[in-house]
């Protein structure tokens, strides 16, 4: 709407010296009630070119909305059984997120200058997925990255934690960039381009593998202290809480202090079990603020408490974020992971291929990997050489249908019979 002429209506009174001229009750009585006008013109102008901008801004809106809409579409038709049908999709997939992040930023500025309005109810819904098939969306090059880990000359053991890998120094050694910051923030801008936990979980994943491979590293499998082998009788454990060191008897730090939580990138981010990894993942999706240092969405489980959650699923039903679980001829939960993708064969259903990320497993670090599998009559998988694998649908997990937040007993490191 155009408001100049308002504009110059409230200059010519502006500029207008009644004090000069009049005096008087009646006068001021005049003069304040023109004042008081005057002030409701200037809220009403202001009013007027912020639902403007609005409009502006739903229009944007609008065309992100469409143009998201259409990548979606061109993802669907891409061939992926071939090279430049997957580099197509890859492609495609990174734009949506950059829109995805925009639409994000232009709804929550509409939102903002529309609750500036008396009478405007702002409390509006969560955005919808404009995938309409409701896949899950993954942000990452997962073929480069298999390519990147399982060439084992390309990376190095990293043994210093992936905050380390991203401190910068000026020249004389002062810190001038927080790796632990910028690992955080990362984390965060990945979170706010997921619309599920699912998407959360998985694509944080493949992010931290990202930043480690990008530095030309992976990360060690096993934190020296929080894992789940620990070391009985080697450590002080605080039962209320949940810290604990190890002794100058133990092969550990003892100056480093561990949470039977573990649940945190901070823990994580140095090396960690198979079940800690997991459970921070299913962590980020499951919180109510997964972008946070330290979610508290669900608490670290051994293997055996990771297999109590969620049903078993066969391959062709499998998603993203869900679990898998393996046992070994001495112990039914040897290892477990997330699962990345499930590729079943169309001429051969049962079997195919499933790519997951997992600390140690296929090596003995954090990696992604891809194994073949086929499906046995009780519908467990022989996943490579593992067979009884067990793949656990997480659904009921990430929408806090089940929780371990009220009869979580926490992992007790006094205890030999944890896992």
């Amino acid at each position: 709407m155009d408001t100049s002429k308002m504009n110059s209506s409230v200059t010519t009174i502006n500029s207008l010296g009644f004090d000069s001229v009049w005096s008087g009750a009646n006068f001021t009585a005049q003069r304040d009630s023109l004042n008081e006008f005057m002030g409701k013109l200037n809220q009403c102008i202001e009013d007027v070119n912020t639902f403007d901008k609005a409009l502006v801004l739903r229009d944007e809106y609008i065309s992100i909305c469409n143009k998201i809409s259409d990548l979606y579409s061109s993802m669907r038709s891409c061939d992926l059984e071939t090279e430049e049908g997957v580099s197509a999709y890859n492609y495609y997939s990174s734009q949506v997120s950059q829109y995805e992040a925009k639409r994000r930023e232009l709804r929550s500025e509409i939102i903002g200058l529309l609750g500036k309005f008396d009478g405007i109810d702002v409390e509006v819904a969560s955005m919808i997925d404009l995938n309409v098939d409701g896949g899950i969306r993954i942000l990452f090059d997962v073929p480069e990255l298999l390519d990147i880990y399982n060439n084992h000359g390309n990376l190095s053991v990293n043994s210093t934690g992936l905050f380390a890998l991203y401190d910068s120094y000026d020249d004389h050694g002062n810190l001038i960039q927080s790796g632990e910051d910028y690992v955080n923030e990362q984390i965060k801008n990945i979170v706010g381009q997921c619309t599920n936990g699912r998407e959360a979980a998985v694509n944080v994943g493949l992010l931290l593998l990202q930043l480690a491979a990008d530095k030309g590293v992976k990360l060690k499998y096993e934190n020296e202290g929080a894992n789940g082998g620990l070391n009985w009788g080697q450590l002080n454990f605080n039962q209320v809480t949940g810290d604990y060191n190890y002794t100058d008897a133990s092969p550990y730090n003892s100056d480093v202090t561990y949470n039977q939580g573990y649940n945190n990138i901070t823990q994580v981010q140095e090396g960690m079990d198979c079940c800690a990894w997991v459970s921070y993942l299913v962590n980020v999706g499951a919180s109510d603020d997964p972008s946070s240092v330290n979610p508290q969405g669900f608490h670290w489980e051994g293997v055996p408490g990771l297999n109590s959650f969620g049903t078993p699923v066969p391959p062709s039903e499998a998603q993203a974020g869900d679990v898998f679980i393996w046992g070994n001829s001495g112990n039914p939960y040897a290892h477990t992971g997330m699962v990345v993708e499930v590729n079943e064969d169309p001429n051969n259903p049962g079997t195919g291929t499933i790519v997951v990320t997992e600390s140690g497993g296929k090596y003995s670090w954090l990696s992604i990997n891809e194994y073949s599998y086929t499906t046995n009559p009780d519908g467990s998988i022989n996943m490579g050489s593992h067979g009884g694998t067990v793949l656990r649908d997480y659904t009921d997990v990430y929408d806090g249908t089940q929780v371990n937040h009220d009869n979580y007993q926490g992992y007790r490191p006094d205890d030999p019979n944890n896992n």
